[in-house]
């Protein structure tokens, strides 16, 4: 009984871990990149930061651990300060920046779950820290599959309506809340599916790797 709590307390304690580590980073990332193209906004409210409390949304961190689904703080974009030359990729690098950085992450939670393995069947062995690391990486890997495609989504909505709030910024709040609601949604029925192709995906990558040190 004890063991299983521990084990239990263990896995919320990985996955908090790789969330906080992803959504810091992919929020810090986003803000820097508006800032790089003219919008101070997410600089201004303090989100140009490495610090987890600024963008750990806490509604998400509680759903995420009793669905294994989450998301991190929403940073504030104004496409109005973004100005040309180029002003349409300026704009797409800003709102598929999220997006980018949580399928680097899941690439490189991959290749580290795989260099793991390699250790320790080679040298290592099972251990402790192995074992704990290992969790780790596969919670990170999960939560930025799912926080890649969220990000996506949501981002892909964001720009069909794009138009419309530049031309009625008042009704901004109320897109990008639909379409975060709209993109969860979606994902309660599709995530599972795709966790599981990437896992399918993760386990070939690390057969192949051992085969070849073999």
């Amino acid at each position: 009984m004890l063991y299983d709590v521990i084990t239990t307390l263990k896995t919320y304690l990985c996955l908090i871990l790789g969330y906080a580590f992803s959504v810091t980073l992919a929020g810090a990332f986003k803000a820097w990149v508006a800032k790089k193209s003219g919008d101070y906004t997410a600089d201004h409210a303090g989100f140009l930061t490495l610090d987890p409390l600024v963008h750990v949304d806490f509604v998400g961190m509680i759903v995420l651990l009793m669905t294994g689904f989450g998301w991190g703080r929403e940073v504030p974009v104004n496409i109005y300060n973004i100005y040309a030359p180029r002003r349409t990729m300026k704009v797409l690098n800003v709102y598929y920046s999220s997006t980018f950085i949580h399928i680097l992450l899941g690439v490189t939670a991959v290749l580290l779950l795989a260099g793991l393995r390699v250790l320790q069947v080679a040298y290592l062995g099972p251990s402790v820290v192995g074992s704990t690391l290992n969790l780790v990486l596969q919670a990170s890997l999960g939560v930025n599959i799912f926080l890649a495609m969220l990000r996506f989504i949501q981002s892909s909505i964001d720009l069909i309506f794009m138009h419309v709030i530049e031309r009625h910024p008042e009704y901004g709040m109320y897109i990008q809340l639909g379409s975060l609601v709209a993109t969860l949604m979606l994902l309660l029925f599709l995530g599972k599916q795709i966790q599981m192709l990437f896992a399918h995906i993760t386990l070939m990558l690390s057969a192949v790797i051992l085969n070849f040190f073999a």
